[in-house]
């Protein structure tokens, strides 16, 4: 009756991007994309010591087209607000 260890929860992701056309023919298309990751258990046990708590994770990108698309130029930002977030747990015996 326990959660599978490392099985979130729930997950989502959702992103939201815009193009914008130039006066030359090239476009610029800014994206931001948000992941969130529920909590979930280190092992098959599900106890307090094992819970994973959930995270958020914020990753922005710029896009810069040249005309008639012939060529593009892309920067990112990973994990734009620094989170850091512990995503994996396994906990062992003092031994």
């Amino acid at each position: 009756g326990n959660q599978l260890p490392q099985a979130p929860t729930f997950k989502f992701s959702t992103g939201l991007q815009h193009t914008s056309e130039l006066a030359n023919g090239m476009t610029i298309v800014p994206r931001i994309d948000l992941t969130y990751t529920g909590e979930s258990y280190g092992n098959i046990f599900g106890g307090r010591i094992n819970k994973i708590k959930g995270y958020a994770q914020v990753n922005a990108q710029m896009q810069v087209n040249g005309a008639n698309d012939r060529w593009f130029v892309r920067g990112y930002i990973q994990n734009l607000m620094n989170n850091s977030a512990v995503t994996g747990l396994y906990v062992t015996d003092p031994t």
